[in-house]
Formats: structure tokens, sequence, C-alpha cells
């Protein structure tokens, strides 16, 4: 990491950000299309790229001394996790975080506009709640799809594949 930083300045990059990686399992993923079918007629397969039933091959506390290292030198990682939060997400699929909100609140914050014009709440979810194409993105904002899919994260706080998402992290 002290390496990859370290190039990044020498290239001119005024900020560094690492993020953590982002896998789920098998079972994490038909959970979630399950709900997704379930709530919205559609499955997220934007999610199958990051499946994978073995564990990440990382060292936790070697990953935690490199953070406090490229950190102390002016580093982002993202999301900041405790020590504690990062063992427990490289060791094991099921993960709740302890230190961030129960639920994601992207859905009140932002929209991700695609370049077939489609609006959806959340990156990794090919979930559409319309088309700039034929609404306007207020319409779409407060449509019932989008005012269906925020009510299921308030009562549900997320999905299964939400504890991986960086989304969860960033409210």
């Amino acid at each position: 990491m002290r390496e990859t930083y370290e190039t990044a300045r020498a290239l001119g990059a005024r900020e560094v950000t690492f993020h953590h990686l982002i896998f789920i399992s098998t079972d994490m993923y038909a959970q979630h299309n399950e709900i997704m079918t379930e709530l919205f007629d559609t499955e997220s397969t934007d999610w199958a790229g990051f499946i994978s039933d073995t564990l990440p091959n990382i060292d936790p506390e070697l990953l935690i001394e490199q953070i406090r290292e490229v950190t102390a030198l002016g580093a982002s990682v993202y999301p900041n996790l405790t020590a504690e939060e990062i063992i427990r997400y490289y060791t094991a699929f099921p993960f709740q975080p302890t230190g961030y909100s129960g639920r994601c609140k992207s859905p009140w914050m932002t929209a991700y506009i695609f370049p077939d014009k489609s609006v959806r709440p959340c990156l990794s979810m090919n979930v559409s709640m319309g088309s700039l194409e034929t609404d306007s993105f207020y319409d779409i904002w407060n449509n019932d799809r989008y005012r269906r899919y925020r009510q299921a994260v308030r009562r549900r706080g997320r999905f299964p594949a939400c504890d991986r998402c960086t989304e969860l992290f960033r409210f």
C-alpha cells in the first residue's frame, strides 16, 4: 500500500484513497436477489461480479498495519473500519459494521444516472426507478417505486449484499 501511495503521489495525485475489497458469497447473492425479485421484480445482477465462495487471501493484521502506515502519510481508507471490524470483514462472510449506522442512507442522499438515462438508488443494484427519457428527475425521485424502495430500506435497514457495499458507510 505504501508503494502504491508513494507512486500515486509522485505521479501528481493530490489525494489517495484505498477502498476495502467488495466480495459476497453465492448464498448472500441468492438471498439478495430473492428479496429484489420479490420487492421489485428484478435481480441485482451487478452483484454477480463480486461473488467469491472463498474469502480473500488477506492477512487482516498485516492489512491493519499497512493501513496505519499509509494513513499516517496522508492516505484515506474507505470505509474507515476499526481494526476489529477489519478482522471480521476479511475472516467471515457474515459482516455487520458496528461503527456505522445500521441502515443505508444512500437512497435519501444520492441517485445514480446511467448512460441509458435510467435512475437507480444504488450503484451496485440494477434496480431502475425510472428513466430520464420519459420522466423528470423530480418525478422519478418521488415516484411510487422509489418510495417503496426507501420504505423497504427503512424497514429492513439494508439488503443482504449491502454489508459489503461501500455506500453503506458513506453517510
